[in-house]
């Protein structure tokens, strides 16, 4: 073993998750070596739409919606911070988010999100047909009302990933792209290392941050961690009227971005690691934008692509130890929230490693609290 081997974190996964860890832990002086099979935030986050929706994404109160809430409250000040660290804007928007109700279905679940709001004392108004139009002219005739919830904005997360990233590179974490990883290094019951393709590397901690990919290293230690695969696909267009907010209903959302771009999203698709563009998503996908901004149907074509959300049957990410597995931390399975859920998940895991108090109560989301061990 030498210098260039051992370090105090080894982090699996460059993505927003790992990047952010990496930029929290060099904040307290600790070392941090980052593996990825592949480049800086080139999976699930070069997908993501950069929404910071805590109370879009959220539907009941429990320990989850104070994990999105706490960290989407950090997105602002930390966008000044990293731009000053790194010289990367993460495009921090405060648009705000429009929830329309296409049918009785749609209105009801959006009732419910403004009573379900109240309870955290959140700002999230109803607005009637009349009222709706009035906030975002665009939208469509016909629609029974919708909500407005001033907090959701949103980033870009590969901004932000690679903000993160610069940063804490610039204070000494070591990342390693294209660099896959096999298997843990164990000794006894404690996990001392990694093997990678470029050979063996220890740490007091190792951190899996691998999103979908992460269940393949846990079924070396005889743990299935119930993580798979959500294909996402979108699209992006040029609406030349634009859009004020990101609107949304069931199944569907429409972000404008400061490039003029307007981002449709997003399938949810359990089909494994199928990459692949489908017109059939595409034509899904664009009917209910029409449906809910009629000028959506003669706009032009930017371009599509695909993610891999890391989803699990409790919709809530995995952090924490594994018990049994001393150094070993979790840090995966943020589903559709790893954007919104990145600055918290990198406190956290922070504390977890410096033994310093933690910001939030961790423990629903370790595997005991996802009722795994």
């Amino acid at each position: 073993m030498n210098e260039t081997n051992k370090s105090d974190v080894i982090i699996i996964g460059a993505g927003i998750i790992g990047c952010s860890i990496a930029y929290h832990l060099t904040q307290k002086g600790v070392s941090c070596l980052v593996f990825d099979r592949g480049g800086i935030a080139q999976e699930a986050t070069a997908a993501s739409a950069g929404m910071l929706g805590a109370m879009m994404e959220t539907d009941a109160p429990g320990p989850l919606v104070e994990l999105a809430l706490a960290s989407q409250a950090r997105y602002e000040g930390l966008s000044k911070l990293l731009f000053e660290e790194s010289g990367i804007d993460l495009e921090y928007t405060k648009c705000g988010t429009i929830g329309v109700a296409r049918n009785e279905e749609e209105k009801d679940a959006l009732l419910q999100k403004c009573k379900f709001a109240e309870a955290f004392g959140r700002r999230v108004q109803w607005l009637e047909p009349e009222e709706l139009r009035r906030y975002e002219p665009g939208l469509a005739e016909g629609l029974l009302g919708g909500v407005n919830i001033p907090g959701d904005h949103q980033i870009q997360s590969p901004k932000a990933s690679r903000a993160f990233y610069t940063a804490a590179m610039r204070r000494g974490a070591r990342f390693m792209e294209h660099t896959p990883v096999f298997r843990f290094i164990t000794e006894g019951s404690r996990v001392i290392g990694v093997e990678t393709s470029m050979g063996y590397f220890y740490a007091d901690h190792v951190i899996l941050a691998s999103g979908s990919w992460s269940p393949g290293l846990m079924k070396n230690i005889g743990i299935d961690l119930p993580v798979y695969p959500v294909k996402g696909q979108c699209y992006s267009a040029i609406l030349p009227e634009g859009l004020k907010h990101t609107v949304f209903a069931l199944k569907c959302y429409l972000m404008p971005k400061q490039d003029g771009t307007i981002l449709v999203g997003a399938t949810q698709e359990e089909v494994g690691f199928d990459k692949e563009p489908r017109v059939d998503a595409i034509a899904y996908l664009h009917e209910i934008a029409a449906s809910m901004v009629p000028a959506m149907r003669n706009a032009s074509f930017v371009r599509t692509w695909t993610g891999f959300r890391p989803g699990n049957p409790k919709l809530k990410p995995f952090l924490g130890p594994v018990e049994g597995w001393d150094g070993l931390l979790l840090a995966t399975g943020h589903f559709r929230k790893g954007t919104l859920l990145a600055p918290i998940t990198g406190e956290i895991l922070t504390s977890m490693v410096t033994g310093e108090a933690s910001v939030m109560d961790w423990s629903p989301f370790t595997l005991r609290g996802h009722g795994i061990q």
